[in-house]
């Protein structure tokens, strides 16, 4: 029988070159990361859509083609998402007028019933205006997809830079061979 004795080591007690190995090797492990690291930027999300009145069945991203998609969106609160994209001041102060149209009319009445357009906003509708209206609410719901997309991303940026790892490995208190490889 053979026994063979090997000091141990935790993070901090490893040379600038072990933690280095230690670092790389842990960020290029299949476990890290291998969590759902993001739940809590999804309950966010969830929450600003809820907030301007925008619900999803669910979304998927790709963080290195940057892009993102929204499965089944639906505007549940015409109201407060027109309020929130701003839109009902250009439609005060410019008198906007809007083809009646598929959704046009549910936002009439939305607008109508806040107190955001008269009765006479509500009579002579044309072609104009419906494409502005349309862009204004496209580029507010674009601004909170995008904001969530940076979001994630520097959450990813930040779990894989060297603090966020070295973080982790003293946190869970792992243990280390001399070079820096894994007990």
């Amino acid at each position: 029988m053979r026994t063979e004795e090997i000091k141990i080591y935790n993070f901090e007690e490893l040379s600038v070159e072990a933690q280095e190995k230690a670092i790389e090797d842990t960020r290029n492990s299949e476990g890290y990361l291998d969590y759902e690291w993001y739940d809590f930027l999804y309950e966010d999300f969830h929450e600003k859509l809820e907030e301007i009145g925008v619900s999803c069945k669910t979304f998927y991203w790709d963080l290195y083609h940057n892009n993102f998609y929204l499965d089944s969106p639906n505007i549940d609160d015409i109201k407060k998402f027109i309020k929130k994209a701003g839109a009902e001041k250009i439609l005060i102060l410019k008198n906007l007028e809007v083809e009646k149209g598929e959704y046009w009319d549910e936002i009439e009445d939305g607008l109508y019933s806040a107190g955001i357009v008269s009765e006479e906003y509500r009579t002579d509708v044309y072609d104009s205006g419906i494409d502005e209206l349309d862009e204004i609410l496209t580029e507010k719901l674009q601004e909170i997809l995008n904001g969530f997309l940076n979001s994630l991303k520097e959450s990813f940026d930040y779990l894989n830079s060297d603090e966020a790892v070295k973080e982790h490995l003293i946190i869970n208190e792992y243990e280390f061979e001399e070079d820096g490889g894994r007990y």
